[in-house]
């Protein structure tokens, strides 16, 4: 059985990405084949510095057209929507995994990958899919779909090749964040929870305390720490685990974070926080 585990993002998050890969070594190398990458122009250098560390596989990614949604340009980039892509990973892959960057694994993602009836695994958000949209719309596009559900959060999924129609989802979360470009808030989240209505697709439930918990609120014993929202790992939100794995980065000529000041900055005011008994409370 093939298994690949998927990321993906700017050239500028390419230290978080070398993270993940040396992380993936650590936890999960004996589950997965392969590191896909999506990216926008990661360096040759650091590329072959990724490969090193596990068996990856780079391709440049390119949304399809030109993107006018104010968070999608402002706060993500179209970067977000090589989500899709795991759709047509299928036509390679047994079982495809997402995970975003901004995540560290704590331990194995077995269970992630197990498929009883459905063949989505997924993280259920704690948003309604009418939240995942800009309260002005045309709410007469959506009559046919429930807004009230909850939707799905796209921090960290797995697909197996037995989803039936998976091409066709596929071209169809493409179409419809293309018409839908004005209207969606969590773009991705948005539209793939539409694509669960429009398919009819059954899918199983990751715990979210195991598998999406914020490094604030860790009790030990969790999966997967996904820090959701500002600051990050690298600007600001401390993690030994994940620091440890930054230093090897560096410690291999890896490209470092550029914006030195902006993460000092950030550090510099998490201490202070700390010593005030404050919490940081920027979420997207």
């Amino acid at each position: 059985m093939k298994r690949a585990i998927v990321t993906g993002g700017t050239k500028s998050d390419v230290a978080a990405m070398a993270v993940l890969a040396i992380n993936i070594k650590e936890t999960n190398a004996d589950l997965f084949d392969t590191l896909i990458i999506y990216h926008d122009g990661i360096k040759k250098k650091d590329q072959e510095r990724i490969q090193s560390i596990f068996h990856t596989e780079f391709i440049r990614y390119q949304y399809p057209c030109k993107s006018r949604n104010d968070v999608v340009m402002s706060y993500f980039s179209t970067m977000v929507f090589c989500k899709y892509e795991c759709l047509k990973l299928l036509d390679v892959y047994d079982v495809v995994v997402w995970s975003d960057y901004d995540a560290t694994l704590e331990g194995s993602l077995n269970r992630v990958c197990e498929f009883s009836e459905s063949a989505v695994n997924v993280l259920e958000d704690t948003k309604s899919i009418r939240e995942m949209f800009y309260k002005k719309k045309e709410e007469q596009k959506y009559a046919g779909y429930d807004l009230e559900r909850r939707g799905i959060s796209m921090s960290l999924f797995a697909l197996s090749n037995r989803l039936s129609n998976y091409n066709r989802i596929y071209q169809w979360c493409y179409e419809k964040t293309i018409e839908y470009d004005a209207d969606i808030y969590l773009p991705e989240q948005c539209v793939f929870s539409l694509a669960i209505q429009e398919f009819h697709i059954d899918y199983s439930c990751m715990e979210w305390s195991q598998y999406s918990c914020h490094p604030r609120d860790a009790v030990g014993g969790e999966i997967v720490l996904h820090a959701a929202g500002q600051p990050k790992f690298w600007n600001g939100l401390y993690s030994e685990h994940w620091e440890r794995m930054y230093r090897e980065w560096i410690h291999m000529g890896g490209t470092p974070y550029s914006d030195k000041k902006k993460r000092i900055y950030f550090q510099l005011r998490l201490i202070k926080n700390r010593l005030l008994g404050i919490r940081s409370k920027e979420t997207v």
